[in-house]
């Protein structure tokens, strides 16, 4: 009979998280990983498996944490032009300090072998969601002529997702928040009528 876990699945997992954000996939050692995680290496193996599952699980979950922030963001003011100021202001975290930017964004740039399907089919993810968020904001804007017409809904969120991914890159160089915001700024005026 196995003994009961004595640890909880998501706290590690997040632990997780911050460590891949830290030191990418190919240099989180389990030295790393165990110390980080507050478990022993056989803990780690019987609750995760090996490394590439456990980095596949802390992908998914920071995905799905990452996902449903941004809706929650999207979600406020009752205009289309309420819902993007709000989302202008308060995208960026207001305890933001220079940190290891996005995994799955970072985990992109540094895998370009048999890992980097996983983390693939999660940034597509990612993209296609915040793209899908976005446009329903970007199509109401447009309707109700806060946005412009010129371009389709769909490009527009095309484009500031690009923007959002450039951003998330723009963390991982040590950029600072002023900097961040302007550009985020800049997006989002360009857009409006």
């Amino acid at each position: 009979m196995s003994r009961p876990r004595e640890f909880d699945y998501d706290t590690v997992l997040h632990a997780a998280i911050d460590i891949f954000r830290e030191y990418g996939y190919n240099a989180s050692s389990y030295d790393i990983l165990t110390k980080g995680t507050k478990l022993n290496k056989q803990s780690l193996y019987g609750a995760f498996g090996d490394k590439k599952a456990l980095f596949n699980k802390s992908l998914s979950l920071y995905n799905a944490d990452f996902l449903e922030r941004f809706q929650e963001l999207l979600n406020h003011g009752t205009t289309a032009l309420e819902t993007l100021r709000y989302w202008q202001e308060h995208f960026l975290p207001s305890n933001y300090e220079h940190r290891y930017g996005c995994l799955i964004v970072n985990s992109t740039l540094e895998l370009q072998n048999t890992e980097a399907s996983s983390v693939k089919l999660e940034f597509d993810h990612m993209f296609q969601r915040m793209k899908e968020m976005l446009e329903v904001v970007i199509s109401k804007g447009q309707q109700e002529g806060s946005v412009i017409v010129k371009l389709s809904s769909e490009q527009i969120s095309t484009h500031l997702v690009n923007t959002i991914i450039g951003l998330r890159v723009m963390v991982r160089s040590g950029a600072p928040k002023e900097q961040l915001q302007s550009q985020l700024d800049t997006a989002i005026e360009m857009l409006l009528i």
